[in-house]
Order: C-alpha cells, then structure tokens, then sequence
C-alpha cells in the first residue's frame, strides 16, 4: 500500500512513474490500481512472463545477448494507469507479478533461477532491464517482501538506488529486517537505506514506544550520514500509522484522505515520498483538468466523486453477472460494468475470445446472469457462441433467466432465436438506457441516484446504426 501511493504522489507532481509487482508469491500491488486498468488488467502478463519468455527463447543457445537486448525491454508488459487529471509529464504504469492462472504457481515454482543466472547471463540480464527501467522512468518504484530468495535478493541487491526496509515493532520483525539492511550495507555501500516502520498501532503507546526504541538501536547506523538531530527528524516524520479504514479493501490514501490532515495515513505517505526522493516530492500535487490545476473545490470534489470506487459492494445472492463482449464494444462493456457495479451487482468482465472453452464454461457456472453486449461484430465472434452454447446447457428452456442479451448496434438480419428477448438500448438517452438496464435484474433508481451515476461514470457511448 505504502509503494500504490508514493507512487501515486510522484506522478501528481509530473514524474514518469512504474511499479513493478515482484512479490510474486503474494501479489497485490494491481488491486489499489484496479478501478484505473480497465478491465482486462487481471489476466495481463508481468514478471513471471517476462522471465520466462526470455528463458524459453533462450533454450535452443541463440545470441544471448541479442535475446537479452530484447526481452530486457519490459514496455509491452506495462498497464497504464488511466488517469487524465496528472499535470504533464505526470503518467504511471503497472507491471504486474503476472497472469493470474491456474498456471501460476507452477510456472512461478518451475523457473530455474541457478540456470538463469549461470548459463543464461541472468546478471547481465538484470542490468539491460535495470538500464531500461531508468531510461524510460523518473522513479521506479518494486514491491518485493523482505527476506532471502532470489527474487528477493535481486530487488535488495541488483535493481535500487534506494531501498525502503518496511518492518513492524515486533522483535522479530525488527531483527530481520534490521539484519538484512547491515548485510546489505555492508557489501554494497552505494545503495542508500531507509528504514521504515509500519502499522503503528498508537492506541498503546507503551508498546509502541518500546518498539520504536529496539529498532532505533538496531537501525543505529542508518540512514547512513545523517546528523544526529537529522537522524531524529527522519525517525519522527517516516512512521507509517495503522488506519482501521484501510484494513478490508485496497484503497489509495490518496482518495481516501483529504489533504493538510497531519496525522492521516496520506500525510504519512507523503512525509515518506519526501525520504525517498531527498525532499524533491513531499506533498500530493493538485489534479489538472483543461491545461490548468484545479481548484481546491473541484480537487475535492474530484476525490470524493472516485472515492466510492474503491468500496467493496454488498454482495447479495443472485447478483453475480458474467458480462460477455467482443473488443469493439469496449466502451459500452465499460459502462454497462459500471453502472451494474455502481447499483449493487457483482459484474466479472470478459472479452470474447480471450479465455478458452473451460475458462468459459467455470465461469458461466459460477455466475447468476450472463449479459451478453450484443452487436453484429459480437454475434460473428466465436467465442460468443460458446458463451451462449453454456448458457443453453446449464438453463436449457430459460426458467432461470441466466442469459440477457442486451443490444448496443448493428446487427442486421439474425435468426428469430437470436433477436427474442433483446434488451434494446440504441436509441434511448443515458437516463433511458440506466431504467432499461436496471429492469433487467428488475432493480430501480432515483432521478438523483442516476443523475449522480451518469456524472461520475464512464461517458455514455453512442449507439451504432441499425438496419
């Protein structure tokens, strides 16, 4: 959490930003940028991928520097996170740990990393990538648990100029990680560490103070070269606090705080920011909209209006929808997912002809409705007809009203099978199309409930013609 929202600082005040999820053995950085990926951020490739496809194109012996020249650039694999209102310059992107799969697990315990880094140049590999990611990024931001491993070593050691050690005020923790930033220290003096306490419990202040005093002791010599009054003030200012809010749902501090609130977890982070870029960053920057920074109002207004999208909905039974669309309905999947979300159903997005026959079929299972985004570019993909063959199968005469079809464009001449039941939302104004979608699942709104909706989702698309 602490990585999403320095991150998040950094790129409201003009920098390139990246994250790189390289906790591949429990990955979550992906989840506090999720409402900003879109929606096919959870099958995306990331680090697991860009090993092992240098690996598997290095196995027949090719020129291995030609190979590393061209899997070291890991461009391909970054989600942009979509955000119109950083000021220029300002962009952030995502490499996440990788396709979450039931392939995972084997591909993450199968990679042989003695063989990549012996007779692979795994080494020089890491350099060309390290090289790539400084090129291309102001600040590249890695999440790696603290520890020993390979993967763990490599982002320690080989990736930073600067490593943040997290660590909570219990002993155990504290050795560990005050161990491990010696070690490192010790053998390579040009990386500046910064250790960092986390999950302050301030409620018993006994405790804590205790805490703070062991790990004081134990990180004496850091952060390397500071006066001791400096050496005071960093300890005083880099405390990550535990905030209850933040306990069930990945949200950024950055949407859930308001700013010039000392003692919230966003001014935490930004105190943090401050550490880690020396004072050039230590405060969120003002959102931009038209070319110019927003006002105070229309920042808080901005934040509020977003802030809803990181809750988790209530789910409730019946509400699962599996929404079905092809590419060129994007827009209007988006906002059919939206508005579904927005008013209390749990919708899984996927395009067809991205997932197999089995992912298929496990995920209409599990689903109380299918929605199909029906166009004629839709009916002519394949992967539509084995959304509906499924379909057929688990609700073969329609008692349980599984499927729904709603119609967004063109679909000229179709089967009467096809074209029966269509909810048809071409032609109608945004207010129209929202009465008319939340009927399906026979729910209703306000004028102000969809007011409000219409304002803070995805723009309405225009329908395509029809024949």
């Amino acid at each position: 959490m602490a990585l999403a929202n320095c991150a998040w600082i950094l790129a409201s005040r003009g920098h390139r930003v990246l994250c790189v999820d390289f906790d591949t053995e429990s990955p979550g950085l992906l989840h506090y940028f999720e409402p900003f990926l879109g929606q096919w951020s959870a099958s995306a490739s990331g680090v697991i991928e860009l090993f092992t496809g240098y690996e598997h194109a290095a196995k027949d012996g090719r020129d291995l520097d030609a190979l590393i020249a061209r899997h070291a650039d890991a461009a391909s694999l970054v989600l942009p996170v979509s955000w119109g209102h950083f000021p220029e310059g300002g962009s952030l992107g995502l490499i996440p740990a990788g396709r979450q799969r039931r392939e995972y697990s084997a591909q993450l315990s199968g990679f042989g990393w003695d063989k990549f880094f012996d007779g692979l140049k795994g080494t020089q590999f890491i350099k060309a990538l390290r090289a790539n990611f400084k090129r291309d990024y102001d600040y590249v931001l890695i999440d790696s648990k603290t520890g020993r491993g390979e993967i763990s070593d490599v982002c320690a050691v080989d990736f930073p100029d600067t490593l943040v050690v997290c660590f909570t005020l219990n002993d155990q923790s504290i050795d560990g990680a005050s161990e491990l930033a010696r070690e490192i220290s010790d053998r390579y003096r040009h990386i500046e560490i910064l250790p960092v306490p986390m999950r302050i419990e301030e409620g018993e202040k006994e405790k804590a103070d205790n805490g703070r005093t062991y790990a004081r002791n134990r990180f004496s010599r850091f952060p390397v070269g500071l006066p001791a009054e400096q050496t005071r003030r960093y300890w005083g200012s880099v405390e990550i606090p535990h905030r209850s809010f933040y306990a069930f749902e990945e949200i950024l501090a950055t949407f859930g705080d308001g700013p010039d609130v000392h003692s919230s977890l966003l001014a935490a982070y930004e105190r943090l920011t401050g550490a880690i870029t020396g004072g050039a960053v230590t405060a969120l920057g003002v959102p931009w909209i038209a070319g110019r920074p927003m006002t105070a109002e229309e920042a808080e207004a901005l934040r509020i209006r977003h802030r809803w999208v990181f809750n988790r909905k209530r789910i409730n039974p019946g509400t699962t929808v599996y929404l079905s669309h092809v590419p060129e309905d994007r827009a209007w999947a988006e906002w059919i997912q939206f508005l579904l979300s927005r008013f209390g159903l749990y919708v899984i997005p996927r395009c067809s002809g991205v997932e197999n026959d089995e992912e298929i079929e496990r995920a209409v299972k599990d689903a109380d409705h299918i929605v199909e985004v029906v166009s004629r570019s839709y009916l002519d993909a394949q992967g539509s007809r084995r959304v509906r063959g499924t379909a057929a199968a688990e609700d073969p005469v329609g008692a349980g009203r599984l499927l729904k079809r709603v119609l967004v464009g063109e679909i000229g001449q179709v089967a009467p099978m096809v074209a029966e039941d269509l909810v048809d939302l071409t032609g109608l104004t945004p207010e129209e199309a929202v009465h008319t979608l939340l009927g399906v699942f026979g729910r209703s709104a306000t004028s102000t409930q969809i007011e409000e909706a219409l304002r803070s989702g995805p723009r309405f698309p225009v329908p395509g013609p029809l024949s």
